[in-house]
């Protein structure tokens, strides 16, 4: 699936929106999510995981269920004890969501699952812990997208992933180009591979994720992609996980 060619750490302003958008309830989310080795149970930081060598999180859809606010939480504070009950986990600002609400689910710890949620009027992505018992898990059948929506050239706010998406037939083919700009010389990654959406959610490559071979999960999330890779996709340190924007035509051009 992958063509991969060659590619530090990104820049501190990418390191900080790439680890923002750390979106698995693997026990609720076992026929859903395949979990895999490798995976940091313990923080909520972004697709991009805590280690650019490990799978990013597989990402899944998910709801606000019952009356309250689901409030998001810090991975640390009130004396080690975070996420919890105490308020002094909670993140700061009005970052909760309330029932009906779409959020995207990532990895677990016991009793708390790491969601995303993102604010379009605010242009503000709300990351951290919600409690497991306010989160439900939506199967992506349930959340069809117009078959127009993938079509089109998408790329990351910093410009070092672009994927663009194009029908043929009832396959979405998905080609793709990413960078890592080392010290001396950068590291590329390349996409070519066509998958059957199913839903909001489409797969690419390998269905097992803790494996060197490309494999990629995109999810829809309002006017945008979320994209989730194996790190299988490109030379050391190239990623294609990230948020994704739509690009209009005129600025689509590799």
């Amino acid at each position: 699936m992958s063509r991969v060619t060659a590619a530090v750490w990104p820049s501190a302003p990418r390191l900080a929106f790439l680890l923002a958008m750390t979106l698995g309830l693997w026990v609720v989310l076992a026929a859903i999510v395949p979990a895999y080795a490798g995976e940091d149970k313990d923080y909520c930081f972004g697709v991009q995981g805590t280690d650019r060598e490990q799978p990013a999180p597989a990402m899944a859809n998910g709801r606000i269920i019952g009356h309250d606010k689901a409030f998001f939480q810090n991975d640390v504070g009130a004396g080690g004890h975070c996420p919890g009950p105490s308020p002094a986990c909670r993140l700061p600002g009005q970052s909760y969501v309330i029932p009906g609400d779409h959020v995207v689910l990532f990895n677990q710890k016991p009793g708390f699952v790491c969601a995303g949620f993102y604010v379009p009027r605010k242009f503000q992505l709300i990351i951290g812990w919600l409690p497991m018992e306010q989160v439900e898990v939506v199967p992506p059948q349930t959340m069809p997208v117009p078959r127009k929506f993938w079509e089109g050239t998408w790329r990351t706010s910093d410009a070092d992933a672009e994927i663009t998406l194009r029908w043929e037939g009832d396959t979405l083919r998905i080609t793709g180009q990413a960078v890592w700009e080392g010290d001396d010389v950068p590291h590329t990654g390349e996409l070519d591979d066509t998958g059957v959406p199913v839903g909001n959610t489409v797969d690419y490559g390998v269905k097992d994720r803790d494996t060197y071979d490309c494999s990629v999960r995109l999810i829809t999330y309002g006017d945008h992609i979320i994209l989730s890779d194996n790190s299988g996709c490109g030379g050391m340190n190239v990623r294609f996980s990230g948020f994704y924007t739509r690009m209009p035509p005129d600025k689509a051009a590799h």
